[in-house]
This record gives C-alpha cells, sequence and structure tokens, in this order.
C-alpha cells in the first residue's frame, strides 16, 4: 500500500484479517480507508458491522448492515439498468 495508497482490496483485506485476529482498532481504520476510496463495495460494510456487534455497540452494527444493503441495492439497479440497454 505504500506504492499505492488507494489499494482498496487490499485496505479492505488487511481490515478482514484484523477483524480475526481481534485487532478492531486497525481493521476499522483500514475498513473505513475501503469505503473513503470505493464506497459501493459491500465487504467493509459488513465487516465493520461485525466489528460493532463484537463490541456491543448494536446500534452503529446495524447502521453498517443497512448501509450493506443499501449498496447491493444500488449494485443491483445499476446491473438492471444496463441490462435493459444491452
Amino acid at each position: 500500500m505504500s506504492k499505492n495508497p488507494n489499494a482498496w482490496i487490499a485496505h479492505n483485506n488487511l481490515g478482514a484479517e484484523f477483524v480475526q485476529r481481534g485487532d478492531y482498532e486497525k481493521a476499522v481504520f483500514h475498513l473505513r480507508q475501503t469505503i473513503q476510496i470505493k464506497s459501493d463495495y459491500i465487504a467493509p460494510y459488513i465487516n465493520l458491522g461485525i466489528v460493532n456487534m463484537r463490541l456491543k455497540q448494536y446500534e452503529e452494527a446495524i447502521q453498517y448492515f443497512i448501509s450493506a444493503l443499501k449498496t447491493t441495492q444500488m449494485i443491483l439497479m445499476r446491473t438492471i439498468t444496463l441490462l435493459r440497454f444491452t
């Protein structure tokens, strides 16, 4: 990532790894970086929801899961739109 700080997939993978290790502070940093770079990627929202569930921050967890659902809906709508014009 030192060569490409916008490597969103690397941030997401690191974030997911830190979630697995229980290092939630680092996980949150990398997952938020992922969202900042690529907001239409679903995985970091789900992982942040998991982090907040583990930290018993349920309201925040719900918001991240809702964001994941909204992102999924947006992607589906784009796909449907593209299919209509092909």
